[in-house]
């Protein structure tokens, strides 16, 4: 980033009366975007192994793959608008969620529920796998929710007690 200084600000007395606190003002130029989203390839690296997003759409039906963009289009508009917690999606609250998504949802939620590439929170509240659409920040934050939404999955099916 780059810091351009726009004004200072000096004459503050300090404790004795030779010293003088100089104040600066410098304004932070925003880093642009890039136009393209961070997706899974399947590699690990030291903060886990990702999902590889080609292997993942290859398991898709047709409804599957619109309700997989439909959620790409929302995690990429968060990017954009720098939403906090990019990975959450509502999507009554899209223009974009028609009937035709709201029936495939429906359908297709415990199919895409079992590949790994989305969880529900709670009713009408959904989060991306953040290993599958990788958040360019916030990445720790999302996988402390996804993990959590794991865990409590495993616990109360009884298949995972710690």
């Amino acid at each position: 980033m780059s810091n351009d200084t726009s004004g200072m600000i000096s004459y503050v007395p300090g404790p004795e009366n030779d010293e003088v606190l100089e104040i600066t003002r410098k304004n932070k130029s925003k880093e642009p975007l890039p136009p393209y989203n961070i997706v899974g390839n399947g590699f690990t690296n030291r903060h886990g192994t990702s999902l590889d997003v080609l292997e993942v759409c290859l398991q898709l039906n047709i409804s599957e793959m619109k309700l997989l963009q439909f959620f790409r289009t929302e995690f990429t508009t968060k990017m954009i608008n720098r939403i906090e917690e990019p990975n959450i999606v509502i999507p009554k609250h899209s223009p974009k969620f028609d009937k035709y998504l709201h029936t495939a949802l429906m359908k297709n939620y415990k199919h895409m529920e079992h590949l790994d590439i989305l969880r529900r929170i709670k009713r009408g509240e959904y989060i991306l796998n953040p290993k599958l659409f990788i958040p360019s920040r916030g990445y720790t934050a999302m996988m402390v929710a996804w993990d959590k939404l794991r865990k409590d999955e495993k616990d109360s099916d009884g298949l995972h007690v710690r």
